[in-house]
């Protein structure tokens, strides 16, 4: 893809990524006014006519909230002055993206053509990343994937993430849109190569974790069309099959993961086998209970909730120790890679972004209301791991990206005609690399 390099090797790093505020002496001045003026005010509408200890505690306490809310005024207005529109960064990084307009936003593409050299195929293959990320997840598989089938590949940063706009509707941030749109842009795509009247071709989703949600919706949902799917590390959770041993990570998880887990996950995890009715619908009513009052929370709570990423995410420490437990491999962890997920936080707006994801995430794991109606008249609803019928897992793309492109041409070579005179170097990895099944 031409150009993609420098979105690739972190070439922004250097736009503020490291940047440390420092106050000035005149907005000491002013934090110091501020406070002061603050106090007196108070004290002249609320002075008690006697001393008072409890009167005096108050003031400290007032005198300090007020210098800290300044300071952290003062502060993240230096951090806004280096914030860009996600049209401006698109603009600056001139890596050959675009922003391609659909329902109420305009998603950021890359397109990964077959390259010159290579035999070309009518085959399309759209990628939809996980939480957290974004669409440089496939950096690493995406060229190699279109090269070796002779395929157009195609991703978009999901609304709340990368550079796709952040609009004020609830929907586009909904993991449905994202399966939706990731059919437009494969049409979009094919139109364009193939003339205005656009031609047949053979699509493909592939969803890592979050973006497995997706696909797995977009197929349940509307089949027609497609090929087939990938799902890499779905977050989509079975029940427990008999007989069979639970699934084993190489290591353990870091508890900041597990908690993601659980927003990311489908919304319909399945019932353990043979339990009995009274206890699958105390379990509805118990999850619709969660999911309203997250809801509740995340409302009240979304200046603490903005103040607190502002905190972590800005920190270099916190992304490296995060994607250190999330990769199987900590020393193939490259300075670059920490860089593109801290990138974010240059974009204008993400904080308030990420909430709206959050608050139609839960949204979308349905209303109290209709939740409690399903749970207490029942039958409940199939849920999306059951509606697949498999459980499906992997590692993500970008830990292992040489497994992953040998593990996902394998599932193509079976699944989808003509591209199997096309290899890649390495041999065939395992079917538990990644797993395919057919709409």
């Amino acid at each position: 893809m031409a150009g993609f390099g420098a979105y690739q090797s972190g070439a922004y790093s250097q736009e503020g990524l490291d940047f440390q505020p420092r106050l000035s002496r005149t907005d000491v001045a002013a934090s110091a006014g501020v406070v002061l003026g603050v106090c007196c005010s108070v004290y002249a509408l609320a002075a008690p006519r006697v001393v008072s200890l409890w009167f005096g505690t108050c003031m400290a306490a007032l005198a300090g909230t007020s210098l800290a809310c300044t300071r952290a005024l003062l502060l993240e207005r230096q951090h806004k002055a280096l914030q860009r529109s996600e049209e401006e960064w698109v603009r600056l990084l001139k890596a050959g993206t675009s922003l391609v307009p659909f329902r109420r936003s305009r998603l950021h593409v890359a397109t990964f053509p077959p390259g010159t050299g290579s035999s070309t195929s009518d085959l399309r293959i759209h990628c939809l990343h996980g939480f957290g990320s974004a669409l440089h997840s496939w950096l690493a598989v995406g060229p190699h994937i279109a090269a070796a089938l002779g395929a157009t590949i195609t991703a978009h940063d999901m609304p709340g993430f990368g550079l796709s706009e952040r609009p004020a509707q609830d929907e586009p941030y909904t993991l449905a849109y994202n399966g939706e749109a990731a059919r437009f842009i494969m049409d979009e795509v094919a139109k364009s190569e193939a003339g205005a009247t656009g031609g047949p071709c053979k699509r493909v989703l592939m969803g890592h974790s979050m973006g497995a949600v997706s696909v797995a919706d977009e197929v349940i949902r509307d089949p027609q069309g497609y090929r087939g799917i990938v799902l890499v590390s779905p977050a989509i959770f079975a029940a427990k099959v008999p007989g069979q041993p639970p699934a084993r990570h190489n290591q353990a998880l870091d508890p900041r993961l597990e908690a993601v887990e659980r927003v990311v996950e489908a919304e319909d995890a399945p019932s353990p086998p043979n339990s009995k009715p009274w206890a699958q619908r105390l379990r509805l009513c118990a999850r619709a209970l969660q999911f309203a009052a997250a809801r509740v929370i995340l409302r009240l709570a979304r200046p603490f909730i903005v103040l607190t990423l502002r905190s972590r995410i800005r920190k270099k420490n916190f992304w490296r120790m995060g994607l250190t437990s999330a990769w199987d491999d900590a020393s193939r962890l490259q300075p670059e890679t920490v860089d593109r997920y801290r990138f974010p936080q240059l974009i204008r707006g993400w904080e308030t972004g990420f909430c709206r994801f959050l608050a139609a995430r839960f949204a979308e794991k349905g209303g109290l209301l209709s939740s409690l109606r399903v749970a207490l008249h029942g039958p409940p609803k199939p849920s999306q791991a059951e509606r697949l019928a498999e459980q499906l897992g992997a590692l993500p793309p970008q830990r292992q990206p040489a497994r992953h492109r040998r593990a996902m041409h394998h599932a193509l070579k079976r699944r989808v005609g003509g591209v199997g005179q096309h290899h890649l170097p390495g041999g065939v990895a395992g079917s538990q690399d990644a797993a395919i099944l057919t709409a």
